[in-house]
């Protein structure tokens, strides 16, 4: 089922190939891209695009097309109230949106890793434990002065 076969390709065939594969290295690129200046893909169910948050607040949450577009998300971040749209074939715009990307925080790295769950379970689990050890230490005391020695 899954072997390969020799076989002659026909020109059409071959120029679709290397059409799909340059269209596959955009794509890959433009990913890549994102992730490394700190944004991260947002998993769901549409097939169509990628959708990408940003730690920093100020960063313009995007989509990246099937197509190969970065597209921000609507309403726009930008005043002009349209949606950019950076073609798969415009990579000096791209590259220009990358270095306009703000640098994340330390601390917003963090929070945007799965490790983030755990510290913030943690954070919880030890505020809880500190706030029963306050309140029962209140009692206690409140106990004895209301019952005496």
């Amino acid at each position: 089922m899954f072997e390969t076969q020799d076989q002659e390709y026909s020109d059409e065939e071959r120029r679709q190939w290397r059409a799909n594969e340059r269209h596959g290295k955009i794509l890959a690129h433009r990913f890549s891209s994102l992730v490394l200046h700190g944004y991260r893909p947002v998993v769901h169910c549409e097939l169509d695009c990628f959708d990408f948050e940003h730690p920093h607040k100020q960063a313009i949450q995007v989509q990246l097309w099937a197509d190969g577009k970065l597209v921000d998300r609507y309403p726009s971040s930008v005043r002009d109230g349209y949606r950019t749209i950076i073609n798969p074939s415009d990579q000096q715009l791209f590259s220009r949106f990358l270095e306009s990307v703000p640098k994340p925080t330390e601390l917003q790295k963090l929070m945007a890793t799965p490790m983030s769950e755990l510290l913030m379970t943690a954070l919880a689990w030890i505020l809880m434990l500190t706030l029963l050890s306050i309140t029962w230490a209140i009692t206690k005391t409140l106990w004895h002065f209301l019952t005496g020695p």
